[in-house]
Protein backbone atom coordinates (compact mmCIF):
# COMPACT_ATOMS: atom_id res chain seq x y z
CA UNK A 1 0.00 0.00 0.00
CA UNK A 2 1.11 3.93 -0.27
CA UNK A 3 1.45 5.63 2.60
CA UNK A 4 2.89 9.16 3.73
CA UNK A 5 6.16 8.16 5.46
CA UNK A 6 6.34 10.80 8.63
CA UNK A 7 6.88 11.05 12.33
CA UNK A 8 3.62 13.88 11.91
CA UNK A 9 5.73 16.35 11.80
CA UNK A 10 4.25 20.11 11.32
CA UNK A 11 5.74 23.51 11.62
CA UNK A 12 2.93 25.66 10.60
CA UNK A 13 3.62 29.16 10.11
CA UNK A 14 1.21 31.71 8.55
CA UNK A 15 1.51 34.39 5.48
CA UNK A 16 0.82 38.11 5.56
CA UNK A 17 -2.84 38.85 6.25
CA UNK A 18 -3.07 35.74 8.34
CA UNK A 19 -5.41 35.99 11.76
CA UNK A 20 -5.07 33.17 13.01
CA UNK A 21 -3.71 33.70 16.93
CA UNK A 22 0.31 32.12 17.73
CA UNK A 23 1.09 32.27 13.90
CA UNK A 24 3.86 34.79 12.88
CA UNK A 25 3.89 36.38 9.29
CA UNK A 26 6.43 35.10 6.56
CA UNK A 27 5.15 36.08 3.50
CA UNK A 28 5.23 39.32 1.86
CA UNK A 29 2.41 41.20 0.11
CA UNK A 30 3.73 39.30 -3.26
CA UNK A 31 1.43 36.13 -1.84
CA UNK A 32 -1.42 35.85 -4.56
CA UNK A 33 -2.89 32.86 -2.72
CA UNK A 34 -6.64 32.62 -2.01
CA UNK A 35 -7.76 32.45 1.34
CA UNK A 36 -9.43 29.53 2.47
CA UNK A 37 -13.12 29.26 3.98
CA UNK A 38 -12.54 29.84 7.56
CA UNK A 39 -8.83 29.72 8.11
CA UNK A 40 -5.53 30.19 6.18
CA UNK A 41 -4.81 28.87 3.13
CA UNK A 42 -2.03 26.70 2.33
CA UNK A 43 1.21 27.59 -0.08
CA UNK A 44 3.49 25.06 0.13
CA UNK A 45 3.35 21.47 1.43
CA UNK A 46 5.93 18.59 1.04
CA UNK A 47 5.80 14.61 1.71
CA UNK A 48 7.51 11.55 1.07
CA UNK A 49 5.52 8.58 0.12
CA UNK A 50 6.02 4.97 -0.39
CA UNK A 51 4.65 2.91 -2.43
CA UNK A 52 5.12 -1.14 -2.80
CA UNK A 53 4.52 -3.63 -5.30
CA UNK A 54 0.58 -4.09 -5.02
CA UNK A 55 0.13 -0.46 -5.42
CA UNK A 56 2.63 -0.48 -8.61
CA UNK A 57 -0.11 -0.92 -11.28
CA UNK A 58 -2.60 1.37 -10.00
CA UNK A 59 -3.46 4.99 -9.77
CA UNK A 60 -2.75 6.18 -6.09
CA UNK A 61 -4.08 8.91 -4.23
CA UNK A 62 -2.36 11.20 -2.05
CA UNK A 63 -4.62 13.59 0.39
CA UNK A 64 -2.87 16.88 1.65
CA UNK A 65 -2.61 17.17 5.51
CA UNK A 66 -3.97 20.84 4.92
CA UNK A 67 -6.33 22.08 2.01
CA UNK A 68 -5.27 24.52 -0.48
CA UNK A 69 -7.52 27.06 -1.60
CA UNK A 70 -7.31 26.73 -5.01
CA UNK A 71 -6.03 23.33 -7.23
CA UNK A 72 -1.92 23.44 -6.42
CA UNK A 73 0.99 22.77 -8.96
CA UNK A 74 2.42 19.09 -7.43
CA UNK A 75 5.62 17.91 -8.35
CA UNK A 76 6.73 14.02 -7.66
CA UNK A 77 10.32 12.07 -7.88
CA UNK A 78 11.39 9.24 -7.24
CA UNK A 79 14.06 9.03 -5.23
CA UNK A 80 15.42 5.66 -5.27
CA UNK A 81 18.28 3.98 -7.48
CA UNK A 82 15.83 2.41 -10.05
CA UNK A 83 14.48 5.62 -12.00
CA UNK A 84 10.95 4.58 -13.47
CA UNK A 85 8.72 7.28 -14.52
CA UNK A 86 6.08 9.30 -12.34
CA UNK A 87 2.47 10.59 -14.12
CA UNK A 88 0.27 12.92 -11.96
CA UNK A 89 -3.32 13.51 -12.36
CA UNK A 90 -6.47 14.63 -10.74
CA UNK A 91 -4.82 17.23 -9.22
CA UNK A 92 -7.18 19.16 -6.58
CA UNK A 93 -7.40 21.31 -3.32
CA UNK A 94 -7.26 18.04 -1.65
CA UNK A 95 -5.07 16.23 -2.95
CA UNK A 96 -3.98 14.29 -6.41
CA UNK A 97 -3.22 10.64 -7.70
CA UNK A 98 -0.08 9.24 -9.18
CA UNK A 99 1.35 6.12 -10.97
CA UNK A 100 4.60 4.38 -10.85
CA UNK A 101 4.74 1.47 -12.71
CA UNK A 102 5.96 2.85 -15.96
CA UNK A 103 5.92 -0.57 -17.43
CA UNK A 104 8.87 -1.94 -15.49
CA UNK A 105 8.37 -5.13 -14.04
CA UNK A 106 9.37 -6.64 -10.80
CA UNK A 107 12.74 -7.69 -11.36
CA UNK A 108 13.73 -4.12 -12.51
CA UNK A 109 12.41 -2.43 -9.23
CA UNK A 110 13.22 -2.59 -6.14
CA UNK A 111 10.34 -2.56 -3.36
CA UNK A 112 9.08 -0.54 -1.76
CA UNK A 113 10.03 2.54 -3.57
CA UNK A 114 10.40 6.36 -2.28
CA UNK A 115 9.00 9.56 -3.91
CA UNK A 116 9.33 13.18 -2.70
CA UNK A 117 6.56 15.76 -3.66
CA UNK A 118 6.39 19.44 -3.63
CA UNK A 119 2.75 20.95 -3.92
CA UNK A 120 2.67 24.62 -4.31
CA UNK A 121 -0.20 26.94 -4.17
CA UNK A 122 -0.41 28.85 -7.72
CA UNK A 123 0.84 32.56 -7.20
CA UNK A 124 4.08 33.81 -6.44
CA UNK A 125 5.64 34.36 -2.87
CA UNK A 126 8.62 35.88 -0.95
CA UNK A 127 9.11 34.83 2.61
CA UNK A 128 9.81 37.42 4.84
CA UNK A 129 13.70 37.36 6.30
CA UNK A 130 14.47 34.87 4.46
CA UNK A 131 15.71 33.99 0.00
CA UNK A 132 13.04 31.83 -0.37
CA UNK A 133 10.83 33.07 -3.22
CA UNK A 134 8.65 31.16 -5.55
CA UNK A 135 6.31 31.59 -8.87
CA UNK A 136 3.82 28.78 -9.36
CA UNK A 137 1.71 28.40 -12.53
CA UNK A 138 1.25 26.33 -15.16
CA UNK A 139 1.19 26.48 -19.05
CA UNK A 140 0.49 24.16 -22.12
CA UNK A 141 3.42 22.89 -24.29
CA UNK A 142 4.15 20.10 -26.74
CA UNK A 143 7.82 18.78 -28.19
CA UNK A 144 8.18 22.54 -29.06
CA UNK A 145 9.47 24.28 -26.54
CA UNK A 146 7.53 26.60 -24.89
CA UNK A 147 8.74 29.89 -23.12
CA UNK A 148 7.31 31.11 -19.75
CA UNK A 149 8.25 34.55 -18.45
CA UNK A 150 7.68 35.10 -14.83
CA UNK A 151 5.63 37.76 -13.32
CA UNK A 152 7.83 38.68 -10.39
CA UNK A 153 11.43 39.67 -10.83
CA UNK A 154 14.01 36.98 -9.70
CA UNK A 155 17.57 38.50 -8.18
CA UNK A 156 19.24 35.50 -9.79
CA UNK A 157 18.67 32.78 -12.30
CA UNK A 158 16.08 30.59 -10.49
CA UNK A 159 15.73 26.80 -10.11
CA UNK A 160 12.98 25.12 -12.09
CA UNK A 161 11.06 22.29 -11.29
CA UNK A 162 8.19 20.88 -13.80
CA UNK A 163 5.80 18.47 -14.20
CA UNK A 164 2.70 17.56 -16.65
CA UNK A 165 -0.32 18.03 -14.47
CA UNK A 166 -2.54 16.31 -17.16
CA UNK A 167 -1.84 12.34 -18.25
CA UNK A 168 -2.49 11.48 -22.14
CA UNK A 169 -4.44 8.60 -23.75
CA UNK A 170 -3.41 5.21 -23.45
CA UNK A 171 0.33 4.17 -22.09
CA UNK A 172 1.89 7.60 -23.25
CA UNK A 173 1.88 9.03 -20.27
CA UNK A 174 4.72 6.39 -18.79
CA UNK A 175 7.05 7.58 -21.65
CA UNK A 176 6.29 11.72 -21.44
CA UNK A 177 8.18 13.87 -19.36
CA UNK A 178 8.65 18.05 -18.73
CA UNK A 179 12.10 19.36 -19.82
CA UNK A 180 13.22 22.62 -18.40
CA UNK A 181 16.11 25.26 -20.17
CA UNK A 182 17.30 27.85 -17.87
CA UNK A 183 19.84 30.76 -19.27
CA UNK A 184 22.13 32.75 -16.11
CA UNK A 185 21.49 35.36 -19.33
CA UNK A 186 18.13 35.91 -18.54
CA UNK A 187 16.44 35.21 -14.64
CA UNK A 188 13.34 36.34 -15.49
CA UNK A 189 11.85 33.41 -17.87
CA UNK A 190 12.32 29.72 -18.89
CA UNK A 191 11.70 26.95 -21.61
CA UNK A 192 9.46 23.93 -20.70
CA UNK A 193 8.86 21.43 -23.39
CA UNK A 194 7.71 18.05 -23.63
CA UNK A 195 9.72 14.57 -24.37
CA UNK A 196 7.51 11.58 -25.23
CA UNK A 197 6.56 9.38 -28.81
CA UNK A 198 6.13 11.84 -31.13
CA UNK A 199 2.71 11.89 -31.46
CA UNK A 200 2.35 13.56 -27.81
CA UNK A 201 -0.20 15.80 -27.66
CA UNK A 202 -0.37 19.05 -26.08
CA UNK A 203 -0.49 19.06 -22.10
CA UNK A 204 -0.76 20.82 -19.03
CA UNK A 205 2.52 21.31 -17.22
CA UNK A 206 2.88 22.83 -14.16
CA UNK A 207 5.91 24.42 -13.21
CA UNK A 208 7.78 25.27 -9.64
CA UNK A 209 10.69 28.69 -9.96
CA UNK A 210 12.32 29.03 -6.82
CA UNK A 211 14.76 31.82 -6.03
CA UNK A 212 18.42 30.28 -4.87
CA UNK A 213 19.34 30.20 -1.31
CA UNK A 214 19.91 28.30 1.88
CA UNK A 215 18.44 29.32 5.21
CA UNK A 216 15.62 28.31 8.11
CA UNK A 217 12.00 29.47 8.44
CA UNK A 218 11.87 31.81 11.05
CA UNK A 219 8.69 29.80 13.33
CA UNK A 220 6.56 31.00 16.24
CA UNK A 221 7.71 31.36 18.92
CA UNK A 222 5.76 28.59 20.65
CA UNK A 223 7.26 26.35 18.36
CA UNK A 224 10.72 23.94 19.51
CA UNK A 225 13.67 25.21 18.13
CA UNK A 226 14.59 21.86 17.28
CA UNK A 227 11.62 22.27 14.80
CA UNK A 228 13.06 25.18 13.01
CA UNK A 229 12.27 24.27 8.86
CA UNK A 230 15.75 24.21 6.97
CA UNK A 231 15.67 24.88 3.55
CA UNK A 232 18.16 25.60 0.47
CA UNK A 233 17.54 25.80 -3.43
CA UNK A 234 21.01 25.50 -5.19
CA UNK A 235 22.19 25.27 -8.75
CA UNK A 236 25.52 24.08 -9.64
CA UNK A 237 27.20 23.16 -13.12
CA UNK A 238 28.72 19.78 -12.79
CA UNK A 239 30.25 17.36 -14.86
CA UNK A 240 28.54 14.15 -14.89
CA UNK A 241 28.68 10.75 -16.53
CA UNK A 242 25.69 7.23 -15.99
CA UNK A 243 27.72 6.33 -12.68
CA UNK A 244 26.84 7.70 -9.37
CA UNK A 245 27.70 10.94 -8.21
CA UNK A 246 27.45 12.07 -4.23
CA UNK A 247 26.32 15.14 -3.34
CA UNK A 248 26.08 17.12 0.11
CA UNK A 249 23.67 18.93 2.03
CA UNK A 250 24.35 22.57 2.63
CA UNK A 251 22.55 21.99 6.20
CA UNK A 252 21.26 18.63 8.19
CA UNK A 253 17.54 17.58 7.27
CA UNK A 254 15.52 14.93 10.20
CA UNK A 255 13.75 13.72 6.79
CA UNK A 256 14.89 15.66 3.52
CA UNK A 257 12.08 15.90 0.90
CA UNK A 258 14.27 16.70 -2.45
CA UNK A 259 13.73 17.51 -5.79
CA UNK A 260 16.37 17.52 -8.73
CA UNK A 261 16.24 18.82 -12.09
CA UNK A 262 18.33 19.24 -15.01
CA UNK A 263 18.29 23.08 -15.97
CA UNK A 264 20.30 22.83 -19.20
CA UNK A 265 18.47 21.00 -21.74
CA UNK A 266 18.70 22.04 -24.80
CA UNK A 267 16.83 20.66 -27.86
CA UNK A 268 17.36 17.27 -28.55
CA UNK A 269 18.42 15.98 -24.93
CA UNK A 270 16.64 13.70 -23.21
CA UNK A 271 18.39 14.16 -19.45
CA UNK A 272 17.11 12.16 -16.43
CA UNK A 273 18.47 13.14 -13.26
CA UNK A 274 18.65 10.36 -10.86
CA UNK A 275 18.65 10.53 -7.38
CA UNK A 276 19.04 7.72 -4.06
CA UNK A 277 20.86 7.24 -1.35
CA UNK A 278 18.72 10.39 0.89
CA UNK A 279 20.39 10.75 4.18
CA UNK A 280 20.29 13.68 6.37
CA UNK A 281 23.16 15.39 4.88
CA UNK A 282 23.53 14.57 1.25
CA UNK A 283 22.69 11.93 -1.17
CA UNK A 284 23.84 10.22 -4.94
CA UNK A 285 22.74 11.48 -8.09
CA UNK A 286 23.50 10.64 -11.43
CA UNK A 287 22.79 11.71 -15.24
CA UNK A 288 21.40 9.98 -18.05
CA UNK A 289 19.93 9.77 -21.39
CA UNK A 290 15.86 9.52 -21.73
CA UNK A 291 16.53 6.76 -24.10
CA UNK A 292 20.17 4.90 -23.70
CA UNK A 293 21.80 2.85 -26.15
CA UNK A 294 25.36 2.80 -24.39
CA UNK A 295 27.21 4.21 -21.34
CA UNK A 296 26.54 7.94 -21.53
CA UNK A 297 29.96 10.24 -21.75
CA UNK A 298 31.23 12.68 -19.38
CA UNK A 299 29.04 15.70 -19.85
CA UNK A 300 28.50 19.19 -17.98
CA UNK A 301 24.32 19.86 -17.01
CA UNK A 302 23.39 22.63 -14.94
CA UNK A 303 21.69 20.71 -11.98
CA UNK A 304 19.22 22.54 -9.58
CA UNK A 305 18.30 20.96 -6.61
CA UNK A 306 15.52 22.31 -3.76
CA UNK A 307 15.19 20.18 -0.47
CA UNK A 308 13.24 20.74 2.13
CA UNK A 309 11.94 18.83 5.55
CA UNK A 310 9.03 16.75 5.27
CA UNK A 311 5.65 17.19 5.77
CA UNK A 312 6.68 21.56 5.90
CA UNK A 313 3.56 22.99 5.48
CA UNK A 314 3.58 26.78 4.95
CA UNK A 315 0.20 28.34 5.28
CA UNK A 316 -1.25 31.98 3.63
Amino acid sequence: MVQEQSRRRFLQVAAAGATSVGMSGVASQHSLAVPAIGGPAAVIQTGTLVIDRTDRRAWNRVSFGTSFALSPIVIVQPVTARFAPVAVRKVTRRGFEFNFSGGLDDQELHFPQRLSYVAVARGEYTMTGTSLSVAAGFTTCGPTPSSITFDRSFDDVPVVFTQPQTTSAGDQFHETRALTQTSPADPQSCTIRLDGPPSIDPQTVGYLAFERGTGVLDPPEEIPEELLSRYEVVSTDRTLTDSWHSFQFHQRYDQPVVLVESQSNERGSTAITHVSDLNSGGGSLRIADGRPTRASPARTERIGYGVFENEFVLFA
